[in-house]
Parts: structure tokens; C-alpha cells; sequence
């Protein structure tokens, strides 16, 4: 919106006495607090609409029990492919323990989210030769795999997941959940790499990260969780 003043009005305002001048001035300060306050957070922060853009994938492995070598192989050679085309990864983990869990498919061996600038440099990515000749390895080395995409519901908070060492990886959905995820992604693609989607993974809406730590009640959130939902306990690999 814009704010037209009229030049014969500030004129007049000149000749106003002191006291006349300090209340315009308060009333243009409220005037501005309200702006602000009703202005939405991603114009403030400038962060939520970024994130919002960028796809998000979160990588579920089933590693054959004598083959981790050769996936942390194809991890360590694809890491100049995922750079070449802005992919980072947000985090690698390793699932110890299940919190949640389906009678229709075991626990997966690593989970991992990647963050891609733009579904252009993800298509570029798919296309490079480089990965091409590296993909195999990946497959060999896994007995399942299956990746869901989506778009972050919030802004991420970036600097706990890097100090946080342990996790639970929430796939499903919750109603309120306490303390806030770290991450909170709705799904909105799938895809199956090997083999085929289990059930639970399929109807999932989204995929959280929720810091466990030593509070009075870390898993506070399985509470309101819906139906279906599962959830892992996983730590970060470097």
C-alpha cells in the first residue's frame, strides 16, 4: 500500500507547536508497529518463502548385511555429482532402534535428507553421466530403497540438526506434536528405487526429525501421532 502526503499538509505541520509534533510522532511509530505486526513472517524473515521453494528428499535404505561397504563407496563417489548440481545433505543417519513400527516391513538401515536448489538441478542430476555410472553400485548394495519428496512445512532449524546427534524420524503424521520438529516435511511425491513402497510408507503425509534429549518426557509427540505412523530412532553419521 502506498502512502500518499500531501505537501500543503506538511506545511501546516511545520507551524504546529512542540508537544503537537512529538504525538504525530508517536502516532506514526503505531501506525508503523502495525505494519509490521501484521505483515506476514516470511516477508520479516526472508527464510520461509526460500525454504519453501526447495525440494526436499528423504532416502529410506535397506543395506544387504555385507554390502555397507559398497554403499558408503557409492556415498563417498557421488558426493562432487550432488554438489555439481546444489544437492546437500542435510543429514545421514542410522536407524537403532524402532519406536513405531509395522508388522509389514522391518526398519530401514539409513535414512537420509537431502536438500536440491531447484527441480531442474535435480532433473540435471538424474541425467548426469557421472551418476549413470554410480547408480548400479547403489542398487547392489541394497536390498530395498525408496525416497519421498516434499516441500518443508516450516523453516527448518538447520543449526540443531547439525548439533543434535540423536533422532526420531517420524513418518506419518501428528496432530500437535511437543517440542516442534526440527524438520517437517509433507510428502508429495514417492518413488520406489527397489522394490516396492510398503503400505505404511505409501499413505504417509510427512516425514519429521524430533530432537531426543533428556527432557522430562523427549517422546511426548508418539502421543499424537495418527494411525499407521511409524517412527525410528536414528543417529547421525557424519
Amino acid at each position: 500500500m502506498r502512502v500518499h502526503v500531501s505537501s500543503v499538509k506538511v506545511k501546516r505541520l511545520r507551524k504546529q507547536e512542540p508537544g503537537n509534533r512529538v504525538r504525530i510522532f508517536i502516532i506514526c511509530l503505531i501506525f508503523l508497529a502495525t505494519l509490521v505486526a501484521s505483515a506476514p513472517l516470511s516477508l520479516l524473515t526472508g527464510n520461509a518463502q526460500e525454504h519453501d521453494k526447495k525440494p526436499y528428499f528423504i532416502a529410506f535404505a535397506w543395506i544387504k548385511p555385507d554390502q555397507q561397504a559398497r554403499y558408503d563407496e557409492f556415498l563417498e563417489a557421488i558426493k562432487p555429482v550432488w554438489a555439481r548440481h546444489k544437492m546437500q545433505v542435510v543429514l545421514r543417519s542410522q536407524v537403532v532402534d524402532t519406536l513405531i513400527g509395522s508388522a509389514q516391513t522391518s526398519p530401514p538401515s539409513e535414512i537420509a535428507v537431502l536438500q536440491v536448489a531447484s527441480q531442474k538441478d535435480f532433473r540435471a542430476y538424474i541425467k548426469d553421466p557421472d551418476y549413470q555410472a554410480l547408480k548400479q553400485l547403489r542398487l547392489e548394495s541394497v536390498d530395498k530403497m525408496l525416497v519421498l519428496e516434499g516441500h518443508p512445512r516450516q523453516i527448518p532449524k538447520f543449526e540443531f540438526i547439525q548439533s543434535v546427534p540423536q533422532f526420531a524420524v517420524v513418518v506419518g503424521d501428528f496432530s500437535s506434536p511437543a517440542p516442534a520438529p526440527l524438520l517437517d516435511i509433507e510428502i508429495s511425491e514417492r518413488g520406489a528405487i527397489k522394490a516396492a513402497i510398503p503400505p505404511a510408507f505409501n499413505a504417509a503425509r510427512s516425514v519429521a526429525l524430533m530432537a531426543l534429549s533428556y527432557d522430562d518426557n523427549p517422546l511426548a509427540f508418539l502421543d499424537n501421532l495418527a494411525a499407521e505412523s511409524l517412527a525410528y530412532v536414528a543417529l547421525k553419521l557424519d
